[in-house]
């Protein structure tokens, strides 16, 4: 039994690790893309892309675990 806890507990943290990887890679493939390293940058990409400017907000709060995003799942 204490095999199985142990076995469920890992494979758990693996999912967990796996969804918040998912979450965070696009932020920081959009970063790197446009070059972003200051906030100013960040209002200037958001005025040229308008996708962004509902992308990021809700990639971010689903970090932040909100219930209905995708981040609340595994907390």
């Amino acid at each position: 039994m204490v095999r199985l806890a142990a076995i469920s507990k890992s494979v758990s943290t693996i999912v967990y690790f796996f969804i918040y990887s998912m979450l965070i890679a696009p932020i920081f493939i959009v970063f790197q893309k446009f070059s972003v390293t200051t906030r100013l940058r960040i209002n200037k990409l958001m005025a040229k892309a308008p996708i962004l400017q509902v992308a990021m907000p809700i990639l971010l709060l689903s970090l932040g675990g909100l219930p209905p995003l995708t981040g609340f799942i595994p907390k």
